[in-house]
């Protein structure tokens, strides 16, 4: 059977693959290394609807403005109505971002074609054709193949990258924290000077 009208990938030979592979992919994505796979993958983090544990899964993306689209054939996704809060990783940087699954069979279609259109490789890992027609992403869909959006909140990431830049500047009205050292080094100079004099003074005697 093929993928467009079964798109899930457990129990498939691709998915047994990707098992042994989506491990080192993950690391490659939240590390410094994230190039060039961050410009195709990114890695979703959601909380089980049943265990609350973190789960994370490596997917193709495409980002439309503060929106950040994927698209799965497996059942992952149905943890997100019950806590749309997710976590991203976009080109080496966690994002925080709120889920909706798109369940309209029209808006979904169309969703998945601009995608595809977009990059036509994304269509090939999920099992259709280099360029697929409408009627065969709609068998996609009505298969089981979702798409979710993402809306993610960048404010917070920069604000939160900008945090301990403004932390560490001095606070407006706080006067600047005053060193003890240069004060010490003066006095010892001050203590040692007679000393020094005393010597000179024996020398030339």
């Amino acid at each position: 059977m093929s993928r467009t009208a079964s798109p899930a990938l457990r129990g498939t030979l691709l998915g047994r693959l990707l098992n042994l592979w989506n491990p080192v992919m993950k690391r490659l994505l939240r590390s410094p290394l994230h190039w060039p796979w961050s410009r195709w993958f990114t890695v979703v983090e959601w909380t089980g609807r049943r265990s609350g544990r973190r789960y994370s899964t490596p997917v193709a993306y495409l980002v439309r403005g503060a929106e950040m689209w994927v698209t799965t054939g497996d059942s992952w996704w149905k943890n997100l109505p019950s806590n749309p809060l997710t976590h991203v990783w976009l080109e080496g940087r966690q994002v925080a971002g709120d889920a909706t699954v798109v369940t309209d069979p029209h808006d979904s279609v169309q969703l998945h074609t601009t995608m595809f259109e977009a990059k036509p490789f994304f269509a090939r890992l999920a099992g259709l054709p280099g360029k697929p027609g409408e009627s065969q992403i709609a068998t996609a869909v009505n298969a089981g193949r979702m798409l979710i959006r993402i809306r993610l909140r960048l404010e917070a990431t920069d604000a939160r990258d900008e945090a301990p830049a403004a932390k560490a500047a001095p606070s407006e009205g706080r006067p600047p924290r005053c060193s003890l050292r240069p004060v010490l080094q003066g006095a010892t100079s001050t203590l040692w000077r007679p000393v020094q004099i005393v010597r000179s003074a024996r020398r030339r005697c």
